[in-house]
């Protein structure tokens, strides 16, 4: 019985993968996602599913060949919770380095022999890094409740998209450029049907192509005179009405990425956005810029800035 037990344990240790790990890391998001890590008494809501305790205590005692794989995809799957919760918080690329950081020390840390107690361990460090993401206000708050609820984030079809932002394929002037592509870079797909020059950007894409690039458009270089159409709907400028009205330390670096935006259009170039920034584009150079502004009720509004020169 013995050997039987050794050999089975062998087995299973040999056949301890990555997605064993992957699928643990993901039930359990899944059973907490909307659980509020800033809550004061995390430890008298958090729920610890035994058999992603069990997996992870048993891959902490044999060892995982593919550690920084695996820590990369819990930080990529953390990013997507906290946005799915609620789009307009940003996170740093040193923030994120912190994340990463902070899963390696609780892998290091974690006991095998106390896992719930190694896994409480880890939110409550896991708290404290989100904490930075709210002002001081949004956290007292958020202290004295378990749940939390999300800010909707919708991935909106193509036909509205298009109809909306007043688009037609075949007067879109390349390079095209989609601000916030959302995850599956419906628009991006659509539009690469009759154009080529196409790039959709977003800080998560699980749509990976030559025309998709994950990354924040806060630390995306846009080139100077080079863009024939930049799109960005209910994405870009939507951050920038939730900084102003928040007055987040972050308004001063949306409002000069929208420069730079303004600046990446050739001649003839169109940068169409919604929702519209009246207080913005009211100061605008007109003999630089025209623009088009449409009203679809309820205060829903689309821009078109054009570049004159």
């Amino acid at each position: 019985m013995l050997v039987v037990v050794q050999i089975v344990f062998t087995i299973t240790a040999n056949y301890m993968n990555d997605e064993l790990i992957k699928n643990a890391i993901d039930n359990q998001i899944e059973k907490n996602i909307r659980l509020n890590l800033l809550y004061e008494n995390i430890e008298d809501v958090l729920h610890v599913d035994k058999s992603f305790s069990d997996v992870f205590a048993f891959a902490r005692d044999i060892g995982v060949e593919n550690l920084e794989d695996i820590t990369d995809y819990t930080v990529n799957k953390t990013l997507s919770a906290i946005y799915s919760i609620n789009q307009f918080i940003h996170i740093t690329v040193e923030q994120k380095r912190e994340l990463y950081n902070l899963y390696k020390e609780s892998w290091e840390t974690f006991d095998s022999n106390a896992p719930e107690q190694s896994i409480l361990n880890h939110h409550k460090r896991l708290s404290k890094w989100i904490s930075q993401l709210y002002p001081s206000d949004f956290r007292e708050v958020l202290r004295t409740k378990d749940q939390i609820g999300n800010v909707v984030n919708a991935q909106y079809s193509i036909d509205f998209q298009m109809k909306v932002l007043g688009l037609e394929l075949d007067n879109l002037i390349e390079p095209i450029i989609d601000i916030g592509c959302g995850s599956q870079a419906n628009l991006v797909r659509h539009i690469c049907k009759q154009k080529n020059d196409v790039l959709g950007i977003d800080r998560m894409i699980d749509y990976k192509s030559d025309h998709t690039k994950e990354v924040d458009w806060l630390e995306f270089q846009f080139q100077p005179c080079f863009y024939g159409t930049v799109i960005a709907n209910m994405s870009f400028t939507n951050h920038i009405v939730y900084h102003m009205q928040n007055k987040t330390p972050y308004i001063q670096a949306y409002l000069s990425k929208y420069k730079e935006i303004l600046a990446s259009l050739k001649k003839g170039g169109l940068f169409v956005y919604a929702p519209s920034l009246p207080v913005i584009e009211e100061m605008l150079d007109n003999t630089k810029y025209s623009i088009e502004v449409t009203d679809w009720g309820n205060n829903n509004k689309v821009t078109k800035i054009k570049c004159r020169s």
